[in-house]
């Protein structure tokens, strides 16, 4: 990521709130570190993350087979730490 867009990450007051940085992972099974949106902001906060987790990719007609499960655990992650970043920022 670019020293200016780190810049920006570090002091506007949008950027610190919709944006951070997450170990991501890919589809090839690895990971890197990339920029993601805070989507939580948008929805009632979740009380049961993995109950939502589930509820999503059921609402969309997808089984969750044990080979989604993977999948599945990688949102829940992501999910935490989005709460965790708007619950610091209440």
């Amino acid at each position: 990521m670019g020293y200016k867009l780190k810049e920006i990450l570090k002091t506007d007051r949008v950027a610190i709130t919709f944006l951070y940085e997450y170990l991501t992972p890919l589809k090839n099974n690895d990971e890197q570190k990339l920029l993601n949106v805070n989507w939580i902001y948008y929805v009632d906060n979740p009380h049961e993350v993995e109950n939502f987790v589930l509820n999503s990719f059921w609402q969309r007609n997808k089984n969750c087979p044990i080979s989604v499960d993977v999948e599945i655990h990688n949102t829940v992650k992501s999910i935490r730490k989005m709460l965790q970043i708007r619950r610091n920022d209440l």
